[in-house]
């Protein structure tokens, strides 16, 4: 049995691990199991706002590599677009980061060695969701990593 493989964002998993209206601990298992992610990976480079703390596990080697991460910053900021969604896309497309992202995981032996592990747990039965920042619309890295991983999956 093959597990899935998911995604998903900072907010939501916080959102998704806390309820004020949870009145006792099976109240909260039971909300866990109708929603269950699965093993929550944070996937950056740099873990901030609590990502490792409220994710199962922390793979760095599947962050965006952090040269490609601070350039990207760079020109989001320096671009005058009031929107930030408009303005983060955009920077995307002037950085040519997501076609750098998929590079690096074809590229790189750390990245290609982790997602051969997830690969492999996912063809055995494990469900898995990747943890980053951006919440859609806004591009992330983890989108590409997700397609990755899941058509080395379909592949096999």
């Amino acid at each position: 049995m093959t597990g899935e493989v998911n995604e998903t964002y900072l907010s939501d998993l916080h959102s998704r691990t806390t309820d004020e209206n949870q009145s006792s601990f099976t109240d909260f298992v039971e909300d866990a199991e109708e929603d269950d992610l699965g093993t929550t990976i944070a996937v950056v480079s740099d873990p901030t706002g609590g990502i490792v703390e409220a994710s199962d596990e922390f793979i760095p080697e599947l962050g965006m590599p952090e040269n490609e991460l601070n350039n990207f910053r760079r020109v989001r900021n320096s671009i005058d677009i009031e929107d930030d969604v408009k303005r983060h896309n955009k920077a995307v497309e002037i950085t040519g980061i997501d076609d750098k992202y998929a590079d690096y995981m074809d590229n790189d032996s750390e990245a290609r060695n982790k997602i051969s592990e997830l690969v492999e747990r996912v063809e055995n039965g494990e469900d898995i969701t990747f943890v980053c920042f951006e919440k859609d619309p806004k591009w992330c890295h983890r989108h590409s990593l997700v397609e990755k991983v899941t058509e080395k999956v379909n592949d096999q």
